[in-house]
């Protein structure tokens, strides 16, 4: 288990956890990929504009054939004196008997703006997949091919496919389950780099994501079971966001 843990105004604070929550998309020809998930958790670091403005966490446990891929946010410096909010994604997993993960429960918690929150379930019928639940207070059906995640599961996907090959293919594209609709992310495989964080360097596969005028680029390490260890998002060319692994005392090299 890769364990890395131990280590201004409400529309400003809207604008940061809609970008967290574009981040958190991120990561995964839809695949089922078979293979045993490997359990972690760790930290980040969120800065807008180099400011620091919030911490998250991500842990992926695993028991018995299912798994749980918790994503937890909040804001934290000047951000946090105006405003206590909290983010918290929750997706649910089994695995079939041929190791293939399926999605089967999402949910999406804020303290504060809960007009935007969602959940659902999904079930297998056949072929496909209904997908089942409410979203800003909505309630919605979807059947939906199978198979198919939500917007932070889908970093699993990625996961079992880097463990299966390797090398990793030129482009990705995955059903997502999102406030309600049916969607598709592509991610475009970029190449390798050797990332420093901090005074720590990683080996890491790049991959990027574009939407409209923004672009996000991912780090993810081999080492760390493809763990992500920076993100970049881009607006307009220009850098918007940035997400970085906290990498505690003891480890860093």
């Amino acid at each position: 288990m890769v364990n890395i843990l131990k280590s201004p105004c409400k529309s400003a604070q809207k604008i940061i956890l809609n970008s967290l929550v574009f981040v958190l998309v991120f990561v995964i020809v839809p695949a089922a990929s078979a293979c045993e998930l490997p359990q972690w958790q760790a930290v980040y670091t969120i800065a807008k504009y180099s400011t620091e403005v919030a911490r998250l966490t991500m842990s992926l446990q695993t028991k018995d054939h299912t798994a749980q891929y918790r994503l937890h946010s909040k804001a934290v410096g000047l951000l946090a004196t105006f405003s206590s909010e909290e983010l918290t994604e929750t997706s649910e997993l089994k695995q079939a008997g041929n190791k293939s993960w399926q999605l089967i429960k999402f949910s999406q918690q804020r303290i504060k703006d809960t007009q935007r929150q969602q959940q659902f379930t999904v079930q297998q019928t056949n072929a496909e997949l209904i997908a089942e639940g409410v979203a800003e207070n909505k309630l919605f059906k979807l059947n939906v091919p199978a198979p198919a995640w939500d917007r932070s599961s889908v970093q699993l996907a990625l996961t079992c496919d880097l463990l299966a090959t390797d090398k990793p293919r030129q482009a990705y594209d995955y059903n997502i389950i999102d406030n309600g609709q049916l969607l598709t992310y592509h991610f475009e495989y970029l190449g390798t780099d050797n990332t420093r964080i901090t005074d720590k360097q990683f080996d890491t596969y790049i991959f990027e994501r574009i939407s409209g005028d923004r672009s996000t680029k991912f780090w993810l390490a081999p080492t760390l079971q493809f763990m992500p260890v920076r993100m970049e998002q881009y607006k307009q060319g220009k850098l918007h966001l940035s997400m970085t692994l906290d990498i505690p005392a003891a480890e860093k090299s």
